[in-house]
C-alpha cells in the first residue's frame, strides 16, 4: 500500500508498483492462461472453418483479395487472424496496403511506438481505423525527418488553410497526442517555431537502461532532472578506460573528419579489445551526424566524431546529444576538441560530467 514516504519521495514513488499483490498477480496469470486454453479449445473445434479464415486473412496481409470480396468478410478474415495473433506488427508504409479495405474503428487497439519520430499525417489513416488508439514516443529524442522542404510545407498550409503547427517538420505524433492529454509536466525545450518549452503527456520518468554518466548526462540537458534512475545493479564493469573525453586538438581535418581522431578511436578499442571479453561487432557502437565521419570511423573502427563546421547545428538543441549519449549502457566516449565543443549550448554539461583525457598523437 502506498505510504507517506510514496507521496513525498519522487523516487519511492516511480519505483513502486503500488497496490502490487502477490495473489492478485497469480491469479491474474491463471486467468490470462485459461483464456489462451479457451482459445485453443475453440480452434480445435472449428479447425476447417478457422483455416480457411486464416488463409483468406494470409491473402489480406498479401493484399491479393479481389475487389469483389464483400467488406464483412475480409474482416471476418482479419478477425480471425487477430483470434489467434493478438499484435501484428507493421510500418505506416505498409499500413494503407495491409488495412486498406478496412473501415472506421475496425481494429481495436493501434499502439505507435516511437511516436516522436513519426509526422501527424503518418498516423492518420491508422488512427482513423482504430476504436482506441496508445501513443508512446519521447519528443525529446529523435524527431520527424521531412524531406519536403518548408517553403512548400508552408504553401501547402496556405492552400488548404492549415497553421504551421500541424506542418509535419513543425510537430510529432507524439507532440500532438501529447496536446490531448490531462496529465503531463512542462520541460524546457526549443522547438523549430521558438517555443521555449514542451508539454509531455504522462511522462514515463524511470531509466533503466544506462549507468552514470550517461544517466545524469541526459536527465540534465533533455529532462530538467525529473527522470529517476532505475538501471538494474549489474555490478561492476570493469573495462577500461572509463568513460571520458578524449581531447583531440589536431588542426589537421577533411571536412568533417579529422584523422587524428580516428586514431583516437581506434586506440580506446584496442585497448578494449586487449583486456577480452568485449565484442567490438557487438558491443560497441559509434555514432555520429554526418556521412563522412561514418565512413572515416568505419575506417578507423567507429566512434562518436561530430566535425567542426556544424557544431552549432548538433548542439542548437538536445535531442541529438540526448539519442547519442543515451545510447551507451555502460561507457561512454567522446572524441574531439574539447575547448571548443563545450562552448557549445549542452556540450558544457557532458564536458563537466565527463573527465578530460588528453590524446597525444
Amino acid at each position: 500500500m502506498p505510504s507517506e514516504t510514496w507521496l513525498v519521495d519522487d523516487a519511492v514513488r516511480e519505483l513502486s508498483a503500488p497496490w502490487g499483490d502477490e495473489e492478485i498477480s497469480r491469479a491474474r496469470s491463471e486467468v490470462f492462461l485459461a483464456a489462451l486454453d479457451l482459445h485453443e479449445a475453440f480452434l480445435r473445434c472449428t479447425a476447417r472453418t478457422m483455416y480457411a479464415n486464416l488463409m483468406a486473412a494470409m491473402d489480406a496481409v498479401t493484399s491479393s483479395v479481389p475487389k469483389t470480396v464483400p467488406a464483412g468478410h475480409l474482416q471476418a478474415a482479419w478477425q480471425s487472424l487477430f483470434l489467434l495473433v493478438p499484435v501484428v506488427s507493421t510500418t505506416f508504409a505498409s499500413l494503407d496496403r495491409v488495412f486498406g479495405r478496412l473501415g472506421p474503428e475496425a481494429l481495436g487497439w493501434l499502439f505507435i511506438d516511437e511516436a516522436g519520430q513519426a509526422t501527424g499525417q503518418m498516423a492518420v489513416g491508422g488512427m482513423w481505423r482504430a476504436a482506441r488508439t496508445v501513443v508512446v514516443g519521447d519528443p525529446l529524442q529523435l524527431e520527424p525527418v521531412v524531406v519536403l522542404p518548408w517553403t512548400a510545407q508552408r504553401a501547402l498550409g496556405r492552400e488548404f488553410g492549415v497553421g504551421e503547427e500541424w506542418a509535419p517538420s513543425r510537430t510529432s505524433v507524439q507532440q500532438l497526442a501529447d496536446r490531448t492529454s490531462r496529465y503531463g509536466t512542462w520541460l524546457p525545450a526549443e522547438l523549430p517555431d521558438g517555443t521555449q518549452e514542451v508539454w509531455v503527456g504522462s511522462p514515463l520518468r524511470v531509466h533503466r537502461r544506462c549507468d552514470d554518466p550517461m544517466f545524469t548526462i541526459s536527465n540534465a540537458i533533455a529532462y530538467d532532472h525529473l527522470m529517476v534512475h532505475g538501471t538494474p545493479d549489474r555490478g561492476e564493469f570493469r573495462y577500461r578506460p572509463r568513460s571520458c573525453w578524449v581531447d583531440v586538438t589536431s588542426p589537421q581535418a577533411d571536412g568533417h573528419w579529422i584523422p587524428e581522431e580516428g586514431r583516437a578511436l581506434r586506440r580506446i578499442l584496442e585497448k578494449l579489445r586487449d583486456q577480452g571479453g568485449v565484442d567490438l561487432a557487438g558491443d560497441v557502437y559509434v555514432i555520429s551526424p554526418f556521412r563522412a565521419v561514418v565512413r572515416g570511423a568505419q575506417r578507423a573502427s567507429r566512434g562518436l566524431l561530430p566535425g567542426k563546421r556544424a557544431r552549432a547545428w548538433a548542439a542548437s538543441r538536445p535531442n541529438l546529444l540526448n539519442v547519442a549519449v543515451s545510447r551507451a549502457k555502460r561507457r561512454l566516449f567522446v572524441i574531439g576538441n574539447r575547448e571548443t565543443w563545450q562552448e557549445q549550448r549542452y556540450f558544457t554539461t557532458l564536458a563537466d560530467q565527463l573527465p578530460a583525457h588528453t590524446w597525444q598523437p
